[in-house]
């Protein structure tokens, strides 16, 4: 077995198994580079809905601002993510017929560091884009076969983001976390940045987000450069670059979900405007939907879902869609078994998460977006 069948086989290994997404995700590119040199490179989760990204990983050239490098990315069309499509890669070279300049990525940032050539490949699905990777070479440029054999990992690299979000939302189902009864109003933080994506810094719950997320300064920096994607797009929305939400999910750790959404903050006295990224517990609507697109359920097996975090038993979902009720017996055993979980109560805890507070939902009177 040469070096070239080894390293391919270890990357189809690394998908299937489990563990931290960070981890595996470098000893993906750890594997890659034996078999697609380069010098660089950035890795981004996305939010599968609005494809802006969650969680970024890299190595980029000393001297790189990564709030500039996360702009002009995001205002770039050339070879963007969203443009290309599911499980296919880029070359920009390729792509702009050896004129790298049509990239204001690469004019305004990759260019003085001498980088030659960017292959992206995009990590889609007909559920959804769960993320997108970036290699940066000097040199010489990619060849269509290194642009295939790239894009030929993207469908196992799909099914470990996949799977990994689906064990995420399993807080709760074998130990029971007490949080703080809290509004969902009060629970939220809002992160500052300038135009050009300068952290500015943070107020409301902020601290707590942060210690979820992770002990000190990383969980700090994992929150900031969330925020920084969400406020990215709206940059790019605003040039009409991609017009998908300025918003995106992030998994803070202990089953925690948060949503992050950017808008334009009041005019400044000098006429520049700051962004504003709201950041709360992502609702069990917006758990519901992750779930549905993580694990591939139906939008019949979404309402049946919808249905029993409200309460109601397998007679009324029955009635109330209009099916009967071997048919909707039929359906939580397949939403069970996709979901990995042994009853419909893990289910709705897996919907709920932090909102499966009784006192939570006795205050609200209803589950964000759940009338009850």
């Amino acid at each position: 077995m040469d070096a070239i069948d080894t390293a391919t086989r270890a990357i189809d290994e690394l998908t299937t198994e489990r563990g931290d997404l960070v981890d595996l995700q470098r000893r993906i590119i750890g594997q890659l580079r034996t078999l697609i040199p380069f010098d660089w490179y950035g890795w981004v989760t996305t939010d599968p809905a609005t494809t802006v990204g969650a969680l970024s990983l890299g190595e980029l050239p000393e001297g790189v601002d990564l709030a500039e490098s996360t702009r002009l990315r995001y205002l770039t069309p050339v070879t963007r993510w969203t443009a290309i499509p599911q499980g296919e890669a880029r070359r920009l070279m390729a792509s702009t017929g050896d004129h790298p300049e049509a990239s204001a990525q690469w004019r305004d940032l990759l260019s003085r560091f001498h980088v030659r050539d960017q292959l992206s490949i995009v990590f889609a699905d007909n559920r959804g884009t769960w993320g997108f990777l970036e290699l940066f070479r000097q040199g010489i440029d990619f060849t269509a076969a290194e642009q295939a054999l790239a894009a030929s990992f993207s469908a196992q690299v799909v099914a470990m983001i996949r799977r990994i979000h689906g064990e995420s939302f399993r807080f709760g189902v074998t130990t029971p976390h007490v949080y703080p009864e809290v509004s969902h109003n009060e629970n939220a933080t809002y992160l500052r940045y300038s135009s050009s994506l300068e952290y500015l810094g943070a107020s409301g719950g902020h601290e707590r987000w942060m210690q979820v997320a992770a002990p000190g300064e990383a969980g700090r920096a994992l929150v900031a450069d969330a925020g920084m994607h969400a406020a990215a797009q709206l940059l790019a929305r605003d040039a009409r670059v991609d017009n998908h939400p300025a918003s995106t999910r992030v998994h803070v750790g202990d089953g925690e979900w948060a949503e992050l959404e950017a808008t334009w903050a009041g005019e400044s006295d000098d006429g520049s405007r700051d962004i504003l990224v709201t950041m709360r517990s992502a609702t069990p609507d917006e758990r519901l939907d992750l779930i549905v697109a993580t694990f591939g359920l139906s939008a019949r097996e979404r309402e049946i879902i919808r249905r029993a975090v409200l309460g109601d038993d397998q007679r009324a979902i029955a009635r109330a869609i209009g099916i009967s009720e071997h048919t909707v017996k039929d359906h939580s055993a397949h939403i069970m078994q996709r979901m990995g979980t042994g009853s419909r109560a893990e289910v709705v805890a897996m919907v709920l998460g932090k909102w499966a507070s009784e006192a939570e939902r006795r205050r609200n009177q209803q589950l964000g977006g759940f009338s009850i």
